[in-house]
């Protein structure tokens, strides 16, 4: 190939590349608008340490869902973008910047390292990837593990779901979640189980811990333990359980059993309503579950090994979603507009209106506010003040 006609073919890549980039991102009047696919899903926004943002979400491209990550600058104009996934569905669920500025994602894939020989083709596998700084994959890989045993007719565990990632002093990273494991024996049913599964930096398994019998609803990392609150199969009670932070030890009674626990009705199935969690300064650690106009509240403080249930009646109505702060106050934002930031004892600290109505809200690091809408394939984000005030 001559050099005039390879310039020719790079020059169009390039320009479509732009043009692409163009039509899938733009910026007007403080709103940041990104496109992908027939339907998005937001995930989570988080602040890079080099500038900037990161936004995670799931898009539906080509009749399956894939992960979608963007990297943005402060002005919210797109870095790169990647979709991560397969010919079947994948759903992120959680994503971290560790202290080099690499992206870990992780979620279920249902198209990577699936096993032919099983007769049941499409399962839900724990799919994490690392991305470099640029986008660049470093690693990826699955779990619980690479290759099943034979387990007959029986059916792969489903409900997978990672409820946390994290780094740790050592670099390693740490999953946490529902890994749904089969029991010992292959001739029952499979059990629920809480898992926690220890990575190196170059994604290689070190260790693991489980509990099983057991359904996670949030993890928490804090001072020298790991926490997990979970339940019973029928939901009726609940707890706090702690793991070593270095030996994963799950089994032991001194950490492995419910740390309290107690009957009660905590939200039903909270899988179907907004859910926060929250961890203070001071030693609390929160799961806040929205019912209509009603908080339900698990709290367990690590300092008394207190374990306690209790509930807040919000004075504006129908709460939209439950949003963080980079202190552990609580951020409400209702279906009116109200956005409401409240200490542990439900004290509002600031109340104001936004006429945008987000979907979801968070408050950054700088005291200003960050605003999520969704619509057919397209997200769109905004910063605001707390007047709601945008900020451009």
């Amino acid at each position: 190939m001559n050099v005039p006609f390879r310039f020719g073919i790079l020059s169009v890549i390039f320009l479509l590349a732009s043009c692409t980039r163009e039509e899938n991102a733009r910026v007007e009047a403080g709103v940041a608008t990104f496109s992908s696919g027939s339907q998005v899903e937001f995930v989570d926004f988080l602040e890079h340490p080099d500038g900037g943002y990161v936004l995670g979400a799931n898009t539906l491209t080509t009749e399956s869902w894939d992960y979608w990550v963007l990297r943005l600058d402060e002005a919210m104009r797109v870095i790169w973008q990647r979709r991560l996934g397969g010919r079947f569905d994948e759903e992120l669920q959680k994503l971290m910047i560790d202290r080099d500025g690499n992206i870990l994602l992780s979620g279920v894939s249902e198209s990577i390292d699936q096993d032919s020989s099983l007769k049941l083709e499409r399962r839900e596998l724990i799919y994490t990837v690392l991305l470099d700084p640029n986008g660049s994959q470093k690693w990826y890989r699955t779990d619980p593990w690479d290759k099943h045993p034979t387990y007959g007719y029986f059916d792969l565990p489903g409900f997978q779901h990672v409820l946390g990632v994290l780094q740790n002093e050592a670099g390693e990273y740490i999953l946490a979640g529902n890994f749904g494991s089969v029991n010992f024996d292959p001739r029952t049913i499979f059990t629920d189980e809480i898992t926690l599964i220890k990575l190196d930096a170059n994604g290689t398994i070190q260790q693991k811990g489980s509990q099983y019998q057991v359904n996670g609803h949030a993890f928490f990392s804090f001072n020298d333990s790991l926490y997990f609150l979970g339940s019973n199969l029928f939901e009726k009670e609940y707890g706090f359980f702690a793991f070593d932070r270095n030996g994963f030890d799950g089994s032991d009674p001194a950490t492995g059993k419910y740390v309290m626990r107690g009957l009660n009705s905590f939200g039903g199935n909270s899988e179907y309503y907004k859910k926060q969690t929250y961890t203070h300064p001071n030693g609390y650690l929160d799961v806040l579950i929205a019912v209509n106009d009603q908080i339900q509240r698990a709290g367990f403080n690590t300092n008394l090994r207190a374990f306690t249930f209790d509930s807040y009646e919000a004075p504006e109505g129908q709460i939209r979603s439950l949003g963080r702060t980079p202190d552990g106050n609580y951020l409400l934002n209702f279906t009116n507009g109200i956005q409401q930031e409240l200490d542990r004892d439900f004290n509002v600290l600031k109340s104001f209106h936004m006429s945008w109505k987000p979907v979801e809200t968070f408050k950054l690091s700088d005291g200003s506010y960050l605003g999520a809408n969704m619509r057919s394939g397209e997200i769109t984000i905004m910063r605001f003040d707390d007047n709601g005030k945008v900020l451009y």
